[in-house]
């Protein structure tokens, strides 16, 4: 099993899409995706792994932010 660990971004759309790109059976998305709003320029990047994205809330994003932002991918 391929796992895709990544945190602490902060807004970094180029470096989130070269994540994106990369081929895993699992992502991991642990915390400070974004420096305040930003967090809903991600939630595009994102959206294609939703089924196999997990999102943990850091310091920079509240579980709400994460909710709101990224649904359906899961917290």
């Amino acid at each position: 099993m391929r796992l895709l660990i990544f945190s602490d971004i902060h807004g970094d759309k180029a470096a989130l899409e070269r994540l994106m790109s990369q081929e895993a059976d699992c992502y991991f998305a642990a915390g400070d995706l974004a420096n305040g709003d930003g967090i809903g320029a991600l939630g595009p990047i994102m959206q294609p792994r939703a089924d196999r994205l997990y999102v943990i809330p850091g310091n920079h994003e509240s579980e709400n932010d994460i909710a709101r932002f990224l649904r359906p991918i899961r917290f």
